[in-house]
């Protein structure tokens, strides 16, 4: 019993080993292409690329007007949250 249980036990660790290698090289080729990942990002610093939706004036929904602050010292609009 001692002899089939250690090759139980090998044989379910190289499958684990299998399959964190396979799900490494997934999730690394995904990086590399910018998409989202499937498992896990390996510690890596990584982002997706985001989409840009194309600008339409007509649809409400896809207006991206916004206004960009150049230093501290722009006056906060009345508008504000605040």
């Amino acid at each position: 019993m001692g002899k089939k249980f250690i090759r139980i036990l090998l044989g379910i660790l190289v499958l684990v080993l299998i399959v964190f290698s396979v799900l490494y090289i997934l999730d690394h080729s995904k990086m590399k292409s910018g998409e989202e990942v499937v498992f896990s990002t390996w510690g890596k610093k990584y982002a997706p690329k985001e989409k840009l939706v194309p600008e339409d004036k007509n649809n409400p929904k896809l207006n991206n007007d916004f206004n960009i602050v150049l230093s501290l010292k722009d006056k906060v609009s009345n508008n504000s949250a605040c």
